[in-house]
């Protein structure tokens, strides 16, 4: 079972069973990736997220992306942070 996971995420590029599954709603909340991983705990601070954004660590759909600061307009998203920080999001 483990091996199966193992494949499934780092072989074929799919989501872990534990993904973190997130949901906001772009008029009350903060939907920038920025934002977003301090929220979910993935960082400790949104400073961090930022230092960890701009080096290159965080891909939104399989895209690598430079500028945290910029929101995610409404739909679904898959966030991959480091090697193994996976959120499920949606913007409404």
């Amino acid at each position: 079972a483990a091996r199966e996971g193992f494949n499934n995420v780092f072989r074929k590029g799919g989501i872990p069973e534990d993904a973190i599954t997130w949901s906001v709603n772009s008029a009350e909340d903060d939907c920038t990736p920025v934002a977003i991983l301090a929220a979910t705990g993935l960082v400790p601070s949104r400073g961090e997220a930022k230092r960890k954004i701009a080096a290159g660590s965080l891909k939104v759909n399989g895209e690598k992306i430079i500028d945290g600061l910029l929101p995610l307009p409404a739909g679904e998203y898959t966030l991959k942070y480091g090697k193994k920080g996976f959120v499920v999001l949606t913007v409404k």
